[in-house]
């Protein structure tokens, strides 16, 4: 072996030493600091109090995460109540403008308990949910990332949508209404859904459905109560229809239209793709933004468009990519799936092996990802990155096997 090679090696060799160690001094500091807020650090334990020491500090680490993941999902959300904007609307018809300055950051709202108000989306959210209000007026003027708007336990309610939204659920709600503006309501996966809503009218093109969920025929069946029985409006060749859903495994189905190949015209097909398309460029213009949870919005909304009409070739680009933005997120076994289904759909998709790699890199399986990152290279040798991860995983596996042999 070369001298160039063996100080390759040493350097590797350094460079996973001090990974290391860096880790295992953030572990102890973890765990001492778990521990001294249980107060172990005052006490001399016998071997079984020892381990349920044990137990309470994993317990209190693993609430520290919870609570930052918490703090995390909190710190997009906005909750708007009936007092917040009192000083905002002298009265029930003017409409207070959910924009920029009104979000300050804020990517997920949550009208709550609000009553005689009008309120129009003027900038992207995420989502949006609408809980116990009461006279309360909507109006959709912007996109919705996930195009969803969640409605529970509300009553005289307008939702007004001029910008495509393809989910609306209503549920145990009463005297609403929801209008549609033009193209905003006919694609392949559009649906408003409802279950437990009583006179529901639902406005587009022209046309008017009327729902209720008893006299549509809502029973129960089996612990599922007549208010849960799930019901579907939507488009089907240009009439506007309300069907019950019937389960088929995990998925819901219409008795007129279900969600398979085989029921999917061309042009709804051709349509269906343009849709994921258009998914996955936003996806890829997030990624270069460094915004690693929106691509992610992005890319599922494109897979779970995409998935009833499989096979296809975007479909495994997708699943790439979305495990890309794991892997920056630091959620590798979301990766590790994502990446491995992309491999099974598509065996010699580059990126997909590459990620794959690198996931069972991240998550300590160093003797897989060298396998992988082989047949990466196999299919692509001048792959500089694969080159490198497998080397490194190379240099972990070795690493991992003198201390078993040294154990």
């Amino acid at each position: 072996m070369s001298k160039l090679h063996d100080e390759k090696y040493r350097n590797w060799d350094k460079l996973a030493n001090e990974l290391d160690t860096k880790l295992d001094v953030e572990e102890s500091l973890e765990k001492e600091e778990a521990s001294k807020s249980l107060g172990h650090d005052k006490a001399v334990y016998s071997s079984s109090q020892a381990e349920e020491v044990k137990k309470a500090e994993q317990i209190a680490l693993l609430k520290t995460a919870m609570s930052k993941q918490k703090e995390m999902e909190d710190s997009l959300k906005l909750v708007v109540t009936n007092e917040d904007d009192d000083t905002n609307s002298s009265s029930s018809s003017s409409s207070i403008i959910v924009d920029e300055n009104y979000l300050k950051g804020k990517k997920v709202v949550v009208f709550r308990n609000v009553e005689n108000k009008t309120y129009t989306v003027s900038s992207p959210l995420i989502k949006v949910f609408l809980e116990h209000c009461k006279s309360f007026t909507l109006n959709v003027n912007s996109n919705i990332i996930t195009q969803h708007i969640e409605i529970s336990n509300c009553s005289s309610l307008t939702l007004n949508v001029s910008q495509r939204c393809s989910t609306v659920q209503i549920d145990l709600s009463s005297s609403c209404t929801c209008n549609y503006s033009p193209s905003t309501f006919s694609g392949v996966d559009d649906r408003l859904y409802h279950a437990g809503a009583t006179d529901l009218k639902v406005n587009y093109a022209g046309q008017t459905v009327e729902c209720d969920y008893v006299k549509d025929g809502a029973r129960q069946r089996g612990e599922q109560s007549k208010e849960e029985y799930q019901f579907a409006v939507f488009v089907n060749e240009g009439k506007l229809v309300n069907e019950p859903l019937t389960r088929i495994g995990n998925k819901f189905l219409t008795g007129d239209i279900k969600d398979e190949p085989s029921a999917l015209t061309s042009t709804m097909i051709t349509e269906k793709l343009k849709e994921v398309a258009q998914h996955k460029e936003e996806g890829n213009e997030a990624f270069k933004n460094g915004e690693y949870a929106q691509a992610v919005l992005f890319y599922t909304l494109g897979v779970e468009k995409v998935t009833p009409i499989l096979p296809n070739e975007i479909y495994p680009m997708l699943l790439s990519n979305r495990s890309a933005c794991f892997l920056k997120l630091g959620h590798h076994e979301k990766a590790l799936k994502d990446a491995s289904e992309c491999v099974a759909v598509s065996p010699s998709n580059v990126k997909g092996l590459f990620r794959k790699g690198v996931s069972l890199h991240a998550m300590g399986q160093w003797k897989e990802a060298c396998e992988v990152l082989t047949e990466c290279l196999r299919l692509e040798p001048g792959n500089k990155q694969a080159k490198q991860a497998r080397q490194f995983a190379e240099v972990k596996l070795q690493m991992d096997m003198r201390k078993r042999m040294g154990a």
